[in-house]
């Protein structure tokens, strides 16, 4: 067999490699291949890399909205807050999405999230009351705000990457129309009214499979049998209920799938990036000084962009705090309670408490006691923590080394904060490194 191939270069030419770009100021390559004995010869080749960007994360993100309406309350909104992230987690682990969780939706979030997040959100989930003219969002007074179902479809349809929409209220199928005319590929709406609780079953055996990679029609599917097995109890998920009594026993989710292979494999582009750590402290005003002093020992982390870190004291003026402290408090991967008398004292840090530890069950965050000031039985030798005492009480804190404790029982604080921001930095290198 006999052939001859030529590639030449001129000066400027560039070739992309992996990450770099090679510029070629001169070269000339001939490649003679003769029955047996191939023959090569190079001249004058002289490379520059060029740097390049860092590709883009492509990671889907899975926007989880949530709606409630004091008036006519869901209960089981709470549980499915916490339980579709668990069910993603070990997609989120192999860095397949991200979760981004709204636990009081506006419609004012609803497009600041599509802004900050554009082309990259992959799966919308509204849960709350709905109905065939809207969403029910939430707002900044006592009153829900009913958000209307055409300017919410053209808003998704303006995003490249939106695979699914997924409608988990009560008779909002005839906003499919309006999502397909927009070119929403995938829909999950109801045709009917939803049990609260039975909202949360469908959701929850929907992303369970849907996170262990599988298709969407295979994740709808088992979602279908799970709902059929198990009965759901609580309120309907509707806007009205003057037709409250014309719910059948039929089963009200529908699935309207233009790309029922679609899946987070599909959706992902992986490039080996490590993730970046978001840290949430909680703490009391007085413990101000702890705080302080956490923020520099991490400080370092934060630099090499491996955390981020949250705290109350970053919530600008005229912000909701409760609402910005709920939703960081559920997109946090680390939780850090800074334990005191004042903490444990104040009523303000009740709702802290029972959502980190909801996370911290479901196995979506990791809390960490910090250990300030001495609480009664709470630590010290041969003491048995009441049962009566929060369930963070029975968690490891730090630093709770060699008898010392709290802060305040270590001679040197330096060491103390110190040992902590170590401890604090092998549990975000095993999150990172997972």
């Amino acid at each position: 067999m006999r052939g001859k191939i030529q590639l030449s270069c001129n000066k400027n030419t560039s070739v992309r490699v992996a990450n770099y770009r090679f510029k070629a100021v001169y070269c000339s390559v001939n490649v003679r291949q003769f029955s047996i004995t191939p023959y090569w010869q190079v001249v004058a080749v002289y490379v520059l890399p060029v740097n390049l960007p860092a590709p883009m994360n492509t990671k889907p993100v899975i926007f989880l909205a949530f709606a409630n309406d004091p008036s006519n309350y869901l209960e089981a909104l709470k549980q499915e807050r916490i339980i579709i992230p668990q069910m993603l987690q070990p997609a989120i682990d192999e860095r397949l999405c991200e979760v981004l969780v709204e636990p009081d939706a506006t419609t004012d979030d609803i497009f600041r999230i599509f802004n900050q997040y554009k082309d990259r959100i992959a799966v919308f989930h509204y849960a709350g009351h709905s109905g065939a003219e809207g969403l029910q969002l939430e707002t900044d007074g006592i009153v829900s705000q009913l958000a209307n179902a055409g300017g919410l479809a053209q808003l998704f349809g303006l995003q490249q990457n939106l695979n699914l929409v997924f409608l988990n209220g009560c008779s909002n199928n005839q906003q499919v129309n309006l999502l397909q005319q927009q070119g929403i590929p995938n829909i999950i709406a109801t045709n009917n009214f939803i049990k609260d609780q039975a909202a949360v079953n469908f959701a929850k055996a929907f992303y369970q499979t849907l996170g262990a990679k599988n298709s969407l029609n295979n994740a709808y599917t088992t979602a279908e049998a799970y709902v059929k097995t198990i009965s759901g109890q609580g309120e309907h998920r509707a806007l009205f209920w003057k037709n409250k009594d014309t719910a059948t026993a039929d089963f009200p989710w529908e699935k309207y799938f233009n790309q029922p292979d679609w899946s987070l494999i599909s959706g992902a582009t992986i490039y080996g990036d490590k993730p970046q750590i978001p840290v949430f402290i909680a703490n009391h005003p007085a413990d101000e000084p702890c705080l302080t002093e956490l923020k520099k020992q991490l400080a370092l982390l934060k630099r090499g962009g491996m955390i981020s870190i949250f705290d109350s004291s970053q919530i600008p003026p005229g912000n909701e705090k409760e609402k910005e402290l709920k939703r960081q408090l559920l997109n946090a991967r680390i939780i850090l309670l800074v334990i005191s008398p004042d903490f444990i004292y104040a009523d303000e840090t009740a709702e802290i408490e029972a959502i980190a530890t909801q996370r911290h069950k479901a196995g979506t965050a990791i809390v960490i006691p910090i250990l300030y000031k001495e609480v009664a039985d709470l630590r010290g030798e041969n003491i048995t923590i009441p049962d009566y005492y929060p369930e963070f009480a029975r968690l490891r804190g730090l630093p709770d080394e060699h008898k010392k404790w709290f802060i305040g029982q270590w001679p040197d604080k330096d060491a103390a904060y110190a040992y902590i921001a170590k401890r604090i930095r092998e549990r975000i290198e095993q999150l990172r490194n997972s």
